[in-house]
């Protein structure tokens, strides 16, 4: 079975049917907000076998460390297979060369570089306002009397907006006349809606003559351009888009509305 752009070769350890069953389970699974029920254990034991990653305690424990918990450990799995290609917990890069899976470790890479952009770009939007948060949290004397601020971690609903984000950066890179450099809105101020652009590739829209700014800091997006948001109609920049504390009905609803265009 041949699937384009991917070549794999039947080894000792691994045939190129497992490659492929592997494969496609880490698409879904990094285009999917990196969700546990997409974490298979296919896809766990040859990460810990044969990408440089040491065993944790189980599948479990592995999903909960790096897409679970503290932004900063996702980060790292992210650049190992997007960026720099450096072991997150060893630092080197022989794990590209084999001894097994190395074809395979380079189509995930190819995978994730479609998409590691707009990840890591969420990631540190979201980062960049959380420390905001705290530093407003810290001098109102009042809010740290009434409320602790939360724990910035991976959840849910973060997990929603990366997938969010892969599935608008794979949207865009299917259409190669499609070059989106600014937030595009309609001109009776609603949000366009993605399908709605989708829906045309290749007829550029630019309809930002109307002066738009970001909500918070009001700044234009042609000052400060990269991934931009509309949230219940309302414009963010990337630094502003505000972290998602509510309680997980109201998160949901404003992870529903998100509307996020790739640079």
């Amino acid at each position: 079975m041949n699937e384009e752009p991917h070549v794999f070769v039947d080894e000792k350890f691994m045939t190129v049917r497992e490659k492929w069953r592997v494969l496609r389970a880490w698409r879904r699974f990094i285009r999917g907000g990196f969700e546990w029920e997409k974490f298979t254990e296919a896809t766990y034991h040859h990460v810990i076998q044969h990408c440089s990653f040491i065993a944790h305690y189980d599948r479990g424990g592995f999903w909960d460390f790096y897409f679970n918990s503290d932004p900063k450990h996702l980060v790292r799995f992210l650049n190992q297979f997007g960026g720099d290609k450096r072991s997150a917990e060893y630092g080197w890069t022989w794990w590209l060369k084999g001894p097994t899976g190395a074809d395979l470790n380079q189509a995930m890479c190819r995978e994730m570089e479609v998409i590691y952009p707009a990840l890591v770009q969420v990631l540190d939007g979201l980062s960049r306002q959380y420390q905001a948060a705290m530093a407003r949290w810290r001098e109102s004397a009042p809010a740290m009397a009434l409320f602790a601020l939360p724990i910035f971690r991976i959840n849910a609903e973060m997990r929603g907006v990366l997938a969010t984000a892969a599935g608008q950066a794979l949207g865009l890179r299917g259409s190669a006349e499609m070059k989106v450099s600014r937030l595009t809105v309609a001109a009776s101020d609603k949000p366009v809606q993605l399908s709605m652009w989708d829906a045309v590739p290749g007829k550029r829209q630019d309809l930002l003559s109307g002066g738009e700014q970001c909500a918070v800091c009001r700044v234009s997006p042609q000052a400060k351009p990269g991934m931009w948001y509309v949230i219940d109609g309302t414009i963010y920049c990337p630094d502003c888009v505000p972290v998602i504390v509510a309680g997980e009905g109201a998160a949901a609803r404003e992870v529903s509305t998100y509307r996020a265009l790739i640079e």
